[in-house]
């Protein structure tokens, strides 16, 4: 096998970065879509809580529907490359089931398993449980990147 031509932690940072650009851009097109949603009774815009009934239309997306869609289980591994295939598939499967702003993280919570539902559970503790519920999306995926693909220095 040929030596590599550069580093590990070179690429673990490049792996890092780009896994950076890459959520900002799925942010920022999310947030396009999820702004034309027009009068079908999904929360639009920016609605940053996650508690509630659901919004306008609680039946839209309830879990049971929610997880008949087959959401990917997240466990924490796989590093960034893993973290990113995650994030794209759960989005995926937000805009299938159409799940409102304010019901993601309470859906997307439970499919995390092993070290990243261990994870979710210390910030329940740390923060309360409704606070972190409350969690806007883009901020428990921030979190989570800061977690599982801590840049390497």
């Amino acid at each position: 096998m040929p030596p590599r031509s550069a580093p590990a932690t070179n690429a673990n940072t490049d792996i890092a970065a780009i896994l950076t650009q890459l959520v900002t851009q799925l942010t920022q097109a999310n947030g396009a879509t999820n702004g034309n949603n027009g009068g079908n009774g999904s929360n639009s815009g920016n609605n940053s809580g996650n508690g509630g009934n659901g919004g306008n239309n609680p039946s839209q997306c309830t879990f049971k529907h929610f997880n008949s869609c087959n959401p990917l289980k997240f466990y924490g591994t796989g590093g960034a490359t893993g973290l990113l295939q995650w994030f794209e598939s759960i989005e995926n499967t937000f805009l299938n089931s159409g799940c409102p702003d304010n019901l993601r993280v309470r859906h997307a919570r439970s499919v995390l398993q092993k070290r990243a539902l261990t994870w979710w559970n210390g910030e329940k503790r740390n923060r309360g449980v409704d606070i972190a519920m409350a969690l806007p999306w883009d901020e428990v995926k921030r979190l989570m990147i800061e977690e599982f693909c801590p840049r390497m220095k």
